[in-house]
């Protein structure tokens, strides 16, 4: 049973698209949606404008003096057929503020695979299983940008505060005292990835040689020792001694 937080705005019910209950194994997470977020955001009085969605090739030019994405959107059907390179988000506020963010799909990922075991799992298994990182990526990746866009430079409501922390977790409310307590059952800990250093990477190769090394990267669809991280050193070795 997945319970309604305390955030009182916009509604829980999951035809207006404002949040979901997602499955995850047997439990239901709560998720908040793009249009959630847009909603709680407005209703602060705040926000004159906000946005996200995804970018495709040839709409990204880089970037401003100060760091910001550049990016010059293709007509609908000009950009249909284009592939998804990243996603934006960008938000006005009514004293005049502008901020715009771009992520990359690689930088998606990696946020994706530090935050969500499931997501990890399925990049290494190709299960998608209670992934719904993997499942909806693109969902994921939208509101994402939107939640990091809003968090380190919005204006953050009570409301919006508390969907931020509710997101993407299953809620507990004792019944009898009311209390809640908030699970992040699909990121228990904090996952650190970790590279191998320049001086692990010359051990391999010394140890098992370049060939072998090779075969083993292609195999596990990595693209260099720099891609291998510390969690997957046992898995990488053992396919090594088979070879």
């Amino acid at each position: 049973m997945c319970i309604e937080s305390n955030v009182n705005e916009p509604s829980f019910d999951p035809n207006l698209g404002f949040a979901w209950c997602v499955p995850y194994k047997t439990t239901a997470t709560f998720q908040v949606g793009v249009k959630g977020y847009i909603q709680l955001a407005l209703r602060t009085g705040q926000y004159q404008s906000l946005n996200a969605r995804e970018v495709r090739e040839g709409e990204f030019s880089g970037r401003d003096f100060v760091g910001d994405p550049v990016i010059n959107w293709l007509d609908e059907e000009e950009r249909a057929n284009k592939k998804i390179i990243g996603f934006m988000a960008g938000l006005q506020l009514i004293n005049g503020f502008k901020k715009v963010i771009y992520w990359s799909i690689p930088e998606i990922e990696k946020h994706a695979e530090r935050y969500s075991q499931s997501y990890r799992k399925y990049k290494k298994t190709g299960n998608q299983d209670d992934a719904i990182w993997a499942s909806q990526f693109e969902k994921m990746a939208e509101k994402t940008v939107l939640k990091a866009l809003i968090s380190r430079y919005g204006i953050m409501s009570t409301d919006i505060q508390q969907a931020v922390k509710s997101d993407q977790s299953k809620i507990n409310i004792d019944l009898d005292t009311g209390e809640e307590n908030i699970e992040y059952i699909d990121n228990p800990n904090m996952i650190t990835i970790e590279s191998l250093s320049t001086e692990e990477q010359r051990e391999i190769l010394d140890k098992y040689g370049t060939e072998k090394v090779s075969k083993v990267l292609e195999k596990l669809k990595i693209k260099s020792l720099n891609e291998l991280q510390k969690d997957d050193l046992g898995e990488f070795e053992k396919e090594l001694k088979i070879l």
